[in-house]
């Protein structure tokens, strides 16, 4: 006789596609496979939520979310999660991001129904993440999980307490296959080409690029930069003018283009020699710097942070943040390797980052949850 699939409602509220919107699909799609029904409660109204509609999972959307700031609205997302718990009756409650561990975890505690709560901010990152992570310490739950070890290690010693990391895996058979970028931006066919991929946002350090890029072309005058990713909804048309600006003051009109969002920035990172990932803050995790690795490009990321945990195992180099000087000597040391075979990397890489696969990933969640009933034995699904 099998056993019946445990139940997770998970409670979400972005409304549009980040990282963490990409770990969610992710895990979606995979947990079915180790006996796990998933649920969802959408508290958000945007772009992503079509792309979870889209998804055979039940997803129900309630009223949107928007900030804690707002008590009447905060206590009414909580009333709103706790009546949907009590419909869907799951054995788990997984909360997704800050705010929503903050609101599912207090709906998840009235109902008397363990929290998972899903973290993806660092710790001291911000006054707003810290204070939320602040309230999250003392809501009952759980599980806290995180996406790396560094977040793990951050969490206990800011917060005094354990975590479970669980990789955000990718599903690398999905992956597109290489766009060439050379060709659409009518470049040269041996262009040497470095991309960074990733939100505009200050701290991920794109200015950090640009100050490097005058030391590589002192050696590399043909080679160019593109940069791919839209603006953060709630910056929307200050991140990319300061950059385009940035750009202009430092007379790299001719060597950098900025594309903006892409849904196919991936396949463009397939058709880079090296992708820079140069956060100027602890990055969570970084599934930009995993997908672009996957695709059997050169890596150069910043450290400390989630990058640690594969960047090294698959090949790629790690710089202290906001050192343009150790930029431009990674980059130029991962150009000078162009010529090997890109096949030969993807089988390498992909063969020492298999715990990083969106299954490898799912898996340790269907434990993580399996560990959380053992310990609440008390569940109130049938």
């Amino acid at each position: 006789m099998s056993m019946r699939p445990i139940k997770i409602l998970f409670v979400h509220s972005g409304g549009h596609k980040a990282g963490g919107e990409v770990v969610l699909l992710s895990n979606l799609r995979e947990l079915p496979r180790y006996n796990i029904a998933p649920v969802v409660a959408h508290l958000a109204n945007g772009p992503f939520t079509k792309d979870l509609l889209d998804t055979p999972v039940d997803v129900r959307l309630l009223k949107p979310f928007t900030h804690l700031r707002d008590v009447p609205q905060a206590i009414g997302a909580i009333r709103r999660v706790r009546e949907l718990i009590v419909e869907v009756r799951p054995d788990v409650v997984h909360t997704v991001g800050e705010s929503m561990s903050v609101i599912g975890g207090l709906a998840a505690a009235w109902a008397k129904v363990p929290a998972v709560m899903h973290l993806h901010d660092a710790p001291l990152r911000s006054r707003t993440s810290t204070g939320i992570q602040g309230l999250i310490r003392i809501t009952p739950k759980a599980c806290v999980v995180v996406p790396s070890t560094y977040m793990s290690k951050a969490y206990a010693k800011v917060w005094r307490a354990s975590s479970a990391v669980v990789p955000n895996g990718i599903d690398f058979d999905d992956l597109p296959a290489t766009e060439d970028i050379r060709s659409h931006l009518g470049w040269p066919a041996d262009t040497p080409v470095i991309g960074m991929f990733g939100r505009l946002d200050a701290w991920k350090g794109h200015d950090v690029l640009l100050r490097a890029i005058p030391s590589v072309l002192a050696s590399i005058p043909e080679a160019k930069v593109v940069i791919v990713g839209g603006e953060f909804y709630q910056q929307v048309g200050s991140t990319g003018a300061a950059l385009r600006e940035t750009i202009r003051a430092r007379r790299l009109e001719h060597v950098v283009r900025v594309l903006g969002h892409r849904d196919d920035a991936v396949a463009l990172m397939g058709g880079c020699d090296v992708v820079v990932h140069c956060s100027t803050r602890p990055e969570p995790f970084g599934v930009t710097v995993l997908e672009a690795l996957a695709m059997g490009v050169p890596v150069v990321a910043t450290g400390p942070g989630g990058p640690d945990d594969f960047v090294p195992r698959a090949g790629g180099q790690l710089v202290q943040a906001n050192r343009d000087d150790q930029l431009s000597e990674a980059i130029l040391t991962a150009l000078a390797d162009r010529a090997r075979a890109k096949s030969d990397r993807i089988a390498e890489i992909r063969a020492a980052l298999g715990s990083f696969s969106s299954a490898a990933t799912a898996e340790r969640l269907a434990q993580v949850y399996q560990d959380v009933l053992k310990r609440n034995p008390g569940v109130i699904s049938s």
